[in-house]
């Protein structure tokens, strides 16, 4: 329990080696941290049965789909990507609703997997990457 956010971390940052020339803009701002926080509190919730936190967590996540820093790009496989997100987040709540332990880890799982699939798409197309700007700044060192 407790390594998924990392391990969403690093895939949204790259994770791998040649990452430094671009950084990854996953859901930058404010919906980086409150997905990440949300994810947080459902994980422990399964192991523990607590469906409310489980509901909790998931009503959290819908409100991040819904805000518009979400939509990062409009691409048909983001969007596909998207929206299966919201209906695995949907899953999780009717799991959680039904106190349903093995659909709302399955939901859980699926979600997860949702997650890494896509950022690995946008890693692998570069979309959603801060281009590498260093070229253009100047070099404190060589301007002596």
């Amino acid at each position: 329990i407790g390594r998924l956010p990392a391990l969403l971390q690093g895939v949204s940052l790259g994770g791998r080696e040649g990452a430094d020339k671009g950084s990854c803009l996953v859901h930058p701002g404010r919906i980086r941290p409150r997905t990440d926080s949300q994810i947080v509190r459902i994980e422990p919730a399964l192991a523990l049965e607590d469906f409310d936190k489980i509901r909790t967590g998931s009503d959290g996540l819908i409100e991040c789909y819904k805000d518009a820093s979400w939509r990062i790009n409009d691409t048909d496989k983001y969007l596909l990507f998207s929206n299966d997100f919201l209906r695995r987040v949907e899953n999780l709540q009717k799991a959680a609703k039904d106190k349903n332990t093995d659909a709302a880890a399955l939901a859980y799982v699926d979600l997860t997997l949702t997650c890494v699939k896509c950022h690995q798409y946008l890693r692998d197309t570069r979309i959603g990457f801060a281009p590498d700007l260093s070229p253009l700044t100047p070099n404190p060192v060589a301007s002596k």
